[in-house]
C-alpha cells in the first residue's frame, strides 16, 4: 500500500486522529448542576437495582469503537492510500512527459491530450511500488524527486505545462528502476528498450496558419504580405480568416478550404505607416489554439539610423543606396550632441564606449577598447566561422591591406587570415555589442569587391536589426547577451534566464515581443508556423486507449473507499444513537 504522505507520516496520521477520538468519546463532560425541592424520588430510582443485559454492557464499548473507526477512516482519505501494484525491491520509478507543443490539442471527448497524459502518470504514480518517483519532461529535464513523498509527485504534476522548445539530454536516474514516457507521438524520439512508452494519441482535425510575412517589394517602392493557411483535416471546412494592420482590418472573410488544403495569398501593402501586422484563424474543427496566430513587422517602416564618423566618405557612400537606412555623416567633433541607433566608426574612436551598438573599422590604440597588435601586411583571407554578419561574403578573389588585432578579451574572431590575424570580430555582452574589422576597407582592392557591401550590409543588420525575416518558434528563445528585458504583446514582462552571460527565456504565446537590448529595443516575431507541427492527425505510436478523466485515471484509490466507509459508519453510529441502541 502506498500514501500521498510519506508511509510513516501517514500511519502517524491515522494513529494520532484514532486517539483524539477515543480521548474525545472517555472525556465526559462535567454533569450540570439542577436544585430540586426533594431528593426521595432520585434516591428510589437510582436505588431499585435491575439486572442489566449483555447489550447494556458492551454497548459503550461499541460506540467507541465505532467514533473510533470513524476517525481513522476519516484520516485515512486525507493520507490517499492506493494499491503498491510494483515491486518495492525495483528501485525508482521515471515518469517522462512529452513537452511538445501538440500535447495541447484539445480532444473529442474533452480535455487536452496533456491532461490525458497527467491523468495517467498520476495513477502509475498512485500504484507504482518503487520506493522513489521522480518526474521530468522533455523540455525541462528533471523537475522532481526521486522522492517517497507522493504529496510532492502529485503537486509537480499539477503544476506542470506544455513549454515545447528544443528537446534536451533525455532525463535519467541514478540506480536501478523503470521509465515511463508519456506522449502523442507527434515529435519522434529515440527513447530505448528500456523505456515504457504510454501513447495519448487520439487524432484531432486542426486548422493554422502556416504563412505570414511581410517584405519589401524588390524595387524598394512598396511591400507585400504573404498569408498561407491550411485545413489539416480529413474534412472541408470553412475557415475564417482576420488579417489587420495595427488598428485597421485588411481581411475578413470565410474561405472554404479543402482537406488537406493550403490557403495562399499575397497582399499589396503600403511601405509606410504601420509596422505590425497579425493573422488570425478560426474553424469549427480545430484542435489547437496555439497555431491560430502569427505576427509580422514591415523592418522597412521604420528606418535604420546609421551615424558613420570618422574616416572618408565612401562608407557612407554605399549606405546611402540602401532605402531602409537613414545615414547620417557627423564631424567626430559633433559626435557627442548626435544621435544614432548605430554607429560606425571609420579609422576613429570616441573617448568613452558609446551607448549603442557600432561596426567599428581599423580602429585606433583607445583606453577604454583595447590596443592594437603586430601588423600583417598584406593577409590573405583564411578561416572563416559560420556567423550571420560573414555570410555569403565571398573571400576567393579577396586581397586586403594591412591587417592588426585588437587586444580585447571579449571579441570572437569569426574571420582570420592564414595567419590566425583576426579580419572580422563580433562582441556581445551586456553593455556592448561590436563588429569589428581589423583592416582598412579603403586598402588595396576590397571595396570594389561585393564582398564590401554585403559585410557591411550584414553588420548593420546584425547590430541593429538581427531578427530581419526570422520567425522564433513558441517556446525557449536564446537571446544575445545583452538582452535586458522582453516584453509580451500583453504587455507584461517575460522572466530572463542568465546563465554564464547567455540569456534565455520561455513565450508561451505567438506574437510580436519587445525587445530590449544594450542600445535600443527591436521586435521579435514569435509563432507556430510548421505544418508538420500543426497536423495533428497523425503520429509515431499508436492511438492511445480511453483514459477515465476522474482524479486517478483509470484506477480507482483507495482513498474513496475510507471516505465512502467514514460516511457509512457515521451514518450507524447516528442511527443507533437516535434508537437509543448505541450511547
Amino acid at each position: 500500500m502506498t500514501f500521498a504522505l510519506p508511509t510513516w507520516a501517514a500511519w502517524l496520521l491515522i494513529a494520532l486522529t484514532a486517539l483524539a477520538a477515543l480521548a474525545a468519546f472517555v472525556i465526559r463532560p462535567r454533569p450540570r448542576r439542577q436544585v430540586v425541592a426533594s431528593v426521595a424520588v432520585w434516591h428510589r430510582v437510582l436505588g431499585d437495582a435491575r439486572r442489566r443485559t449483555l447489550w447494556e454492557r458492551i454497548r459503550w464499548v461499541v460506540s467507541a469503537v465505532l467514533t473510533v473507526l470513524v476517525a481513522a477512516a476519516i484520516a485515512a482519505a486525507l493520507a490517499k492510500p492506493a494499491r503498491a501494484t510494483g515491486d518495492p525491491s525495483a528501485g525508482r520509478t521515471l515518469l517522462v512527459l512529452d513537452s511538445s507543443w501538440s500535447m495541447r490539442a484539445r480532444l473529442p471527448d474533452g480535455g487536452t491530450r496533456w491532461e490525458r497524459a497527467i491523468d495517467e502518470a498520476r495513477a502509475l504514480a498512485d500504484t507504482s511500488g518503487t520506493r522513489e518517483i521522480a518526474v521530468a519532461t522533455t523540455a525541462d529535464g528533471i523537475v522532481e524527486g526521486p522522492t517517497g513523498d507522493r504529496a510532492r509527485i502529485d503537486r509537480a504534476l499539477n503544476r506542470l505545462v506544455p513549454s515545447g522548445g528544443p528537446d534536451g539530454t533525455w532525463p535519467r536516474i541514478a540506480g536501478p528502476g523503470s521509465t515511463h514516457f508519456f506522449t502523442d507521438g507527434a515529435v519522434p524520439r529515440a527513447t530505448g528498450t528500456d523505456v515504457a512508452v504510454h501513447s495519448v494519441f487520439v487524432p484531432a482535425p486542426n486548422v493554422a496558419v502556416t504563412a505570414f510575412d511581410v517584405e519589401p517589394t524588390t524595387s524598394g517602392t512598396g511591400a507585400q504580405l504573404l498569408v498561407g493557411v491550411a485545413n489539416l483535416a480529413p474534412r472541408a471546412q470553412t475557415v475564417h480568416l482576420t488579417v489587420t494592420r495595427g488598428a485597421e482590418t485588411l481581411v475578413d472573410r470565410s474561405i472554404p478550404i479543402h482537406a488537406w488544403d493550403t490557403y495562399r495569398d499575397v497582399l499589396p501593402v503600403a511601405p509606410t505607416g504601420e509596422a505590425r501586422f497579425h493573422a488570425h484563424v478560426s474553424a469549427p474543427e480545430n484542435a489547437l489554439d496555439l497555431d491560430d496566430d502569427l505576427g509580422a513587422w514591415l523592418w522597412t517602416a521604420e528606418p535604420l539610423r546609421v551615424g558613420v564618423v570618422g574616416g572618408s566618405n565612401s562608407t557612407a557612400a554605399l549606405l546611402a543606396h540602401d532605402p531602409t537606412l537613414r545615414v547620417s555623416t557627423i564631424d567626430p567633433a559633433s559626435y557627442a550632441r548626435s544621435a544614432a541607433d548605430v554607429w560606425v566608426f571609420d579609422r576613429w574612436l570616441p573617448a568613452t564606449a558609446p551607448a549603442q551598438p557600432a561596426l567599428i573599422i581599423d580602429p585606433p590604440p583607445s583606453d577604454w577598447f583595447g590596443a592594437r597588435g603586430a601588423p600583417e601586411a598584406q593577409p590573405a583571407w583564411g578561416t572563416q566561422a559560420p556567423h550571420p554578419v560573414v555570410d555569403g561574403v565571398e573571400t576567393p578573389l579577396l586581397r586586403l591591406g594591412q591587417a592588426r588585432a585588437v587586444v580585447r578579451p571579449a571579441l570572437q574572431t569569426i574571420a582570420a587570415s592564414q595567419r590566425d590575424t583576426p579580419l572580422v570580430s563580433v562582441e556581445d555582452a551586456a553593455h556592448s555589442r561590436y563588429v569589428v574589422i581589423g583592416f582598412a576597407v579603403q586598402d588595396a582592392s576590397f571595396t570594389s569587391t561585393p564582398a564590401y557591401p554585403v559585410l557591411v550590409g550584414n553588420a548593420l543588420d546584425w547590430l541593429g536589426r538581427p531578427d530581419r525575416g526570422v520567425r522564433h518558434q513558441v517556446g525557449r528563445l536564446i537571446l544575445p547577451a545583452s538582452t535586458r528585458r522582453i516584453v509580451a504583446p500583453s504587455g507584461q514582462t517575460v522572466p530572463l534566464l542568465t546563465v554564464d552571460n547567455h540569456v534565455s527565456a520561455t513565450v508561451p504565446a505567438p506574437g510580436l515581443y519587445l525587445l530590449e537590448t544594450f542600445g535600443g529595443q527591436r521586435v521579435l516575431s514569435v509563432g507556430l508556423d510548421d505544418p508538420a507541427r500543426s497536423n495533428l492527425m497523425s503520429s509515431t505510436v499508436a492511438e492511445g486507449r480511453p483514459v477515465s478523466r476522474g482524479p486517478r485515471g483509470d484506477v480507482q484509490p483507495w482513498w474513496v473507499y475510507c471516505a465512502a466507509a467514514a460516511l457509512a459508519l457515521s451514518a450507524l453510529e447516528w442511527v443507533t444513537w437516535r434508537r437509543r441502541v448505541t450511547i
